[in-house]
C-alpha cells in the first residue's frame, strides 16, 4: 500500500477517478475507506476541492484535484473495506520549526522536553534520528544510541557518519570493526565533515601513506577542526611529514586555532611572540596574554613560562 506521508519536499499521491486524479484528505487526518475510488497513482502538484463523505456524511473530506489529468504509469488498488494509512499534515516549514523548537530545548539541556517532539519528527528529517541517538547515548544506552545514529548516518547525515565510525571504532553500541569505522569515516569526509576528515588522516598516517595523511589533514583544517589546524601548524614549525619547514605558515594555523580557544595554539603563539620566531616580531606583553590564556584553559607547559 502507498505511504501517504508527506515527505519534506513536496511529493504527492493522488486517487484516480473518472474526473481526473484525486488525493483524499480528511481535515482530522485520518482517512476513511473511499467507495468510489479504484486507484491510488502518483500525481502532481494539487489543489483542494471540497467534496461530501460517502463513508461519512458528518466527517467533510477534501480532494485535492491533480493539475494533470494524466496519471502515472504505476498504479495500486485500493481495497475499499480497509482503511488508509494516516497522512502527515505537517508542511515542510511547519517540521523544521518543530525541528528548531528541539534544537532549542537541547540547547537549552532541556532534554526531556525535546525528546517527544524528536520522537514525532524521526520520520521526516535525519537531524531528528540523530539527535534521538544523542539522547540515547546521554542515557547510557549504546544499543539504541548506536541504531538511531546508524539509521541518521543511511541518510546521509554527515555528523550521523561520523558517529557511526567512533561506534566501530571503539565498539560502542556494536562489535568494534576498524575496516567499518574507516568507511564510514570516509562517507562523512566526502561530505566535508572535518572531524571525520581529521580521523581519516590519522589512519593514512598509521599507514605512513603521506601523501593521503596530508591531503584530509589539509581538508580538515580548512574545515575549521581545530586539533587538525594545531596538527597542521607542528608539521610546519617541524618540517615533517611531506610538509616543508614555513614557520609563517604555523603561525597563521596557530593563530586559526588559538581563536577557537585551543590551548597549546596559545601556548605556540606564546613562543613565537616570546622569542620572534619566522617573521613575528617579539612582544613580551602578547606573548604573556598567550601563556596565561593557555595555563587558562589547562595546558600544563605554559606554566614554565609564567614561573609557576
Amino acid at each position: 500500500m502507498p505511504d501517504f506521508s508527506l515527505p519534506s519536499s513536496p511529493s504527492f499521491f493522488s486517487a484516480g477517478t473518472s474526473n481526473g486524479n484525486y488525493m483524499v484528505i480528511l481535515p482530522a487526518g485520518s482517512l476513511h475507506p473511499i467507495h468510489d475510488v479504484s486507484t491510488v497513482v502518483a500525481g502532481e502538484m494539487c489543489i483542494p476541492k471540497p467534496v461530501s463523505n460517502a463513508a461519512d456524511p458528518n466527517i467533510p473530506m477534501v480532494i485535492l484535484a491533480s493539475s494533470t489529468d494524466s496519471p502515472q504509469s504505476k498504479t495500486t488498488t485500493i481495497d475499499n473495506k480497509s482503511s488508509l494509512p494516516t497522512p502527515s499534515i505537517t508542511t515542510e516549514k511547519e517540521m523544521l520549526d518543530r525541528l528548531e523548537q528541539a534544537v532549542d530545548l537541547w540547547d537549552m539541556d532541556e532534554h526531556e522536553q525535546a525528546f517527544p517532539i524528536l520522537k514525532e519528527l524521526a520520520n521526516e528529517h535525519p537531524q531528528a534520528v540523530f539527535m534521538l541517538g544523542e539522547y540515547w547515548e546521554q542515557k547510557q544506552d549504546e544499543k539504541l544510541a548506536y541504531e538511531y545514529y546508524l539509521q541518521a548516518a543511511k541518510q546521509g547525515h554527515t555528523d550521523a557518519q561520523n558517529a557511526v565510525g567512533i561506534c566501530f571504532k571503539v565498539g560502542y553500541g556494536v562489535e568494534q570493526d576498524s575496516k567499518s569505522a574507516r568507511h564510514w569515516f570516509h562517507m562523512a569526509a566526502l561530505q566535508n565533515n572535518a572531524n571525520a576528515q581529521y580521523t581519516l588522516a590519522k589512519y593514512f598516517a598509521e599507514d605512513k601513506n603521506e601523501g593521503k595523511y596530508a591531503k584530509w589533514l589539509q581538508k580538515a583544517a580548512n574545515g575549521g577542526q581545530t586539533d587538525a589546524q594545531v596538527e597542521i601548524a607542528d608539521n610546519y614549525e617541524q618540517g615533517q611529514y611531506g610538509f616543508e619547514q614555513n614557520h609563517k605558515t604555523a603561525f597563521a594555523w596557530y593563530e586559526q586555532a588559538a581563536f577557537q580557544n585551543n590551548a597549546k595554539a596559545h601556548f605556540m603563539l606564546g613562543w613565537y611572540y616570546c622569542y620572534g620566531k619566522g617573521a613575528v616580531a617579539i612582544d613580551k606583553g602578547l606573548a604573556m596574554t598567550h601563556f596565561l590564556k593557555a595555563a587558562a584553559l589547562g595546558f600544563q607547559k605554559a606554566y614554565c613560562p609564567l614561573g609557576l
